[in-house]
């Protein structure tokens, strides 16, 4: 039986990759030790904030004064404005909501009466001031006043109902006096 696998000790000729003596590259310094006389040390990375030196054929970058600090600018991530800049121009900031129109709102469906009466008052602010939130004191005085006729309705028809049941209930029960 014959034994077709080669000598993994010896290197095989018609590979070109296959490192044999006469292959084999010079020694490299191992991590840690420094490079003997005659090789190159491994290229190192700039320091921050330092160019890279230039390419062959390349002109070198200015040379700025190193500063520590002072006023730099960071890029901002897209559509955040800047610390310290304003984020709209000049007379185009948008108008302000009133706090009122907000609360009347909100009260209109808690509590009806503060609904009508935060939204009379932030109405007449809005129109002082020229505040947003028309639309939102007008929902709040509808809702208000809306739910509150709801709830005098509901008032007076349970004293209609409680008056009667008590008028007919005292009919049914007269004293006649008679035993």
């Amino acid at each position: 039986m014959s034994n077709n696998h080669p000598d993994p000790n010896t290197p095989d000729p018609n590979n070109p990759y296959a490192a044999g003596p006469e292959q084999e590259s010079p020694a490299e310094p191992q991590y840690g030790q420094a490079p003997q006389y005659g090789q190159n040390p491994p290229p190192q990375q700039p320091d921050y904030g330092q160019a890279p030196p230039p390419q062959y054929g390349q002109p070198a970058p200015p040379q700025y004064p190193n500063q520590q600090y002072p006023n730099q600018q960071y890029a901002q991530p897209y559509g955040g404005p800047q610390y310290g800049a304003q984020p709209y121009a000049p007379g185009y900031a948008p108008a302000k909501t009133n706090v009122l129109a907000i609360i009347a709102l909100i009260g209109g469906i808690i509590a009806a009466p503060v609904g009508i009466v935060c939204g009379i008052i932030s109405l007449k602010q809005i129109d002082r001031t020229g505040e947003e939130g028309r639309g939102m004191a007008k929902a709040g005085l509808i809702i208000g006043i809306v739910l509150t006729a709801l709830w005098v309705l509901y008032i007076i028809f349970m004293i209609v109902i409680l008056v009667a049941i008590g008028s007919a209930s005292g009919a049914a029960t007269t004293y006649s006096g008679n035993y």
